[in-house]
């Protein structure tokens, strides 16, 4: 015979029910229901800036930051834009130094959503007595729905004085591993992947990179392909090369499929041993078509996304050379996104004015396309790449500071 009279009766009824809540949302994939709202996911105070808006992947949600001061807080936007609620209040997630409010370079650092769920991987902050003076270090954490964080990602204490923050967080389609970069004060940067469910004291290895200098991760569609760029020091005092690899965590299989020569970019083979590219360009975040068959890229002519980068196009299986998409007519072409059907689409900055813009499908002379003017330029694409969540100019203190624009 079951009696509760050890416990008062109340206080049992508390436990069985956050029990049975926490085995409902473990055994449904974190699909609990939302709590009852808090504040509004607007700003809070005048000086705080909206920003990073990622889709979740079954494109019925909207997560984005606020910034207040050096504290970020995480919100919940619906579908079309809508505030559902603020899901963690205004702390130090993130290094100030890493993320910028109001300059469009917190993108990198933006949460990343646990597919099937309403978990978000954020950045999170702390303080490290391992340096002189101290330094803070940025890990990832798993926010899950009622608020709790689990550390996933953190510095590596053998090279404290060299990767100190942990970002650009990036969930394998089937939510069982993450990628990352960790970066250093002295701008060595290095991708790692790891497990999101095995819990260790010792902090996962990044890639075998040379120079550790890596970044932008991109799973493929199905999870088995790992893009990022690369860039290569082939021997001491040479000029580095720029790359685009395609590894298979955990496999064998790893191809370079783009190297940028002189600001242009190969096919690794069609690359000559010397190959160069100018000292402060990039190759960054590399998108994959739905089918997994082609890869799209954007080139930066020097090391921040400030001005003229282009958009390019190349075969995952790197059995063709890369081709530029966008005119060098000296507007930013950036974020691009791929549609069925070989369809390219992509946001184009200049004179202050941003729209979206669509390229011929693979195998057709370039040409772009304008389709709509967007109200800002941090922005997010659905994982159908017919919306677009985009954080207004200016927004504080608006009550709506997301709009969803529909691309046609």
């Amino acid at each position: 015979m079951v009696t509760f009279r050890a416990l008062p009766p109340l206080l049992s009824l508390a436990r069985i029910t956050a029990a049975l809540g926490a085995a409902a949302w473990l055994l449904a994939g974190c699909h609990a229901p939302l709590p009852p709202a808090g504040s509004l996911a607007a700003p809070r105070a005048a000086d705080a800036w909206v920003l990073s808006p990622r889709w979740s992947p079954d494109g019925t949600r909207i997560a984005y930051l606020t910034a207040h001061g050096d504290a970020l807080a995480v919100n919940l936007a619906s579908a079309d834009g809508a505030p559902i609620r603020e899901v963690r209040p205004p702390e130090r997630l993130a290094d100030p130094f890493v993320c910028r409010p109001g300059t469009g370079l917190c993108g990198p650092d933006a949460p990343a959503w646990l597919p099937g769920s309403l978990a978000l991987i954020v950045p999170q902050a702390s303080w490290s007595t391992e340096t002189t003076p101290p330094s803070v270090v940025t890990g990832l954490s798993l926010l899950d729905p009622r608020g709790g964080l689990r550390r996933v990602a953190w510095a590596d204490p053998e090279a404290r004085d060299r990767l100190l923050r942990a970002r650009t967080p990036a969930v394998s389609p089937d939510g069982r591993h993450i990628a990352f970069v960790s970066e250093g004060l002295d701008g060595t940067c290095a991708v790692t992947v790891a497990p999101l469910a095995r819990v260790t004291e010792e902090p996962p290895r990044p890639l075998a990179d040379p120079g550790l200098d890596a970044d932008w991760p991109s799973w493929s569609p199905r999870g088995g392909l790992l893009a990022y760029r690369r860039r290569v020091l082939k021997a001491p005092g040479a000029v580095p090369s720029e790359t685009l690899r395609v590894i298979q965590p955990g496999g064998a299989r790893a191809r370079t499929v783009a190297v940028l020569r002189d600001g242009a970019a190969t096919t690794a083979s069609a690359a000559p041993s010397g190959d160069v590219c100018p000292r402060g360009a990039r190759i960054a975040r590399p998108t994959w078509s739905p089918d997994a068959a082609w890869i799209a890229f954007e080139v930066w002519p020097n090391e921040t996304p400030a001005r003229q980068a282009a958009v390019w196009l190349v075969p995952a299986d790197g059995s063709s050379a890369p081709r530029r998409l966008s005119p060098p007519d000296g507007a930013t072409y950036r974020q691009p996104t791929l549609r069925s059907g070989g369809v390219v689409l992509a946001l184009r900055s200049a004179a202050g004015r941003t729209t979206v813009v669509r390229f011929a499908p693979a195998g057709r002379p370039p040409a772009a396309r304008a389709l709509v003017a967007l109200p800002g330029n941090d922005a997010d694409w659905s994982p159908d790449g017919k919306r677009l969540a985009v954080v207004r100019v200016a927004p504080q203190p608006a009550a709506r500071p997301l709009s969803v624009v529909t691309v046609p």
